[in-house]
């Protein structure tokens, strides 16, 4: 079924929140270099507690939010369902509710 797609294929569809959920792939943060290539600020892929939208529920109170698939949320750290990379081949996703979602930057 796969074959012929490309990697993120958009796998990302595949997955459809349901109810008042949302899908966000969760910012990782990235090691720090100096222009000789020496790691600075190295945090083992220390995850954020913000992300981007990747697809929204068809809930009643999430659309009430008035959020777009795009937006930049910061949610609440302890919350949301991690999707396992092996089922659709993308890092870093995962389902929360909409009352984790605190708010939303530019």
């Amino acid at each position: 079924m796969f074959s012929g797609y490309s990697e993120d294929f958009n796998r990302k569809n595949m997955i459809e929140p349901l109810g008042d959920r949302v899908l966000i792939k969760q910012f990782v943060e990235s090691e720090e270099k100096t222009p000789s290539g020496i790691i600075v600020n190295f945090v083992e892929g220390k995850k954020k507690n913000n992300g981007e939208i990747v697809k929204i529920g068809c809930g009643e109170k999430v659309k009430l939010m008035n959020l777009c698939e795009g937006d930049k949320v910061i949610f609440e750290g302890w919350g949301g369902e991690p999707i396992d990379k092996d089922l659709i081949g993308v890092e870093n996703l995962f389902i929360i509710n909409y009352d984790k979602l605190i708010a939303r930057y530019d």
